[in-house]
């Protein structure tokens, strides 16, 4: 007789501890969710930044392969010159050598 009496307090206590456990389990999978997806977010910003940068180094290794190109074209081109100059040189000296023979005549 006593087993009746507390019976529909024991169901209401057992449906107590389900609802107990499944408000747990919801605010455990909506912290969860929550985390991943600001992970996602991060994740997401990363890649964004890394893609930035990888572009960034891309034209800054682009612009360097042009400036060692000209480098390379300006250094050829002052060796030429300073061939071209020694030459001019050397035929300055060779005229300056020679001596001009003087057509002085007396009248």
């Amino acid at each position: 007789m006593i087993d009746r009496y507390h019976a529909p307090a024991k169901n209401a206590q057992i449906k107590t501890i389900y609802i107990l456990a499944g408000i747990a389990l919801i605010g455990v999978t909506y912290f969860a969710i929550k985390a991943s997806t600001t992970k996602s977010k991060e994740n997401r910003q990363l890649k964004d930044l890394t893609s930035k940068n990888l572009e960034s180094i891309m034209k800054l290794t682009s612009k360097t392969a042009m400036l060692e190109h000209d480098q390379k074209q300006n250094e050829s081109i002052i060796e030429a010159l300073k061939n071209e100059n020694k030459d001019l040189t050397a035929k300055i000296d060779k005229a300056n050598n020679i001596e001009v023979p003087s057509n002085n005549k007396k009248i």
